[in-house]
């Protein structure tokens, strides 16, 4: 009984050689896939900061109108007309359009915020133009507050990113050996279920 056992292991191994043989080849392709997509990009890094705009009292006419002020401001910050009131430091020899391309702003109305981000392949340089940004931000607002009662400020100076947000060598490497072992196992299966009937007719 064990030998006959012993037998059927070793056939089903035989059979499936070629299919475990390409799981293990696909998965360290996909593996050196991810290492090279990895050392081939340049490394981008996202600053950000936030800009308040609160009532200055508990009354709801301004905190609506906070609201609808940030909301307004926020579909602005994208545009090339809001980046071409930076200064050129804040710039730092980018191009208005490369700063509206790569700038993101959104509003959180229940916390009367704006949220301003910018991301560049230089940290420092990130950090500059979000400030830049969200001075443009303040001064807009301010300009374009029609009543008082608002209290408008950026609430803290962007931070220099140290991490990049891309590439991320812990989820490019897991994943490209994953795809090419799971790409390995169904070319493998493929295959032996191609090669069957071959086998059967010989």
């Amino acid at each position: 009984m064990s030998d006959a056992r012993q037998s059927r292991g070793t056939a089903l191994r035989r059979e499936y050689n070629l299919v475990i043989y390409m799981t293990v080849v696909a998965a360290v392709a996909g593996l050196v896939a991810g290492l090279l997509t990895v050392l081939m990009q340049d490394p981008l890094y996202r600053a950000g900061t936030s800009v308040s705009l609160r009532a200055t009292a508990a009354d709801l006419g301004a905190a609506e109108a906070a609201d609808r002020l940030a909301a307004n401001t926020a579909a602005w910050v994208e545009s090339e007309s809001f980046a071409a009131r930076l200064t050129d430091e804040e710039r730092g020899g980018l191009s208005v359009r490369a700063i509206s391309d790569h700038t993101r702003a959104r509003a959180l109305p229940k916390e009367m915020r704006l949220v301003i981000e910018f991301e560049d392949e230089s940290p420092g340089r990130a950090a500059d133009v979000v400030d830049g940004l969200a001075r443009v931000a303040v001064a807009t607002a301010r300009a374009d507050l029609s009543s008082g009662g608002l209290e408008i400020a950026q609430i803290d100076w962007a931070r220099v990113p140290e991490n990049p947000i891309r590439p991320l060598p812990r989820m490019a490497l897991p994943l490209g050996t994953v795809l090419g072992a799971l790409a390995g196992l169904a070319l493998g299966l493929v295959f032996r279920w191609y090669r069957e009937p071959l086998e059967a007719t010989a």
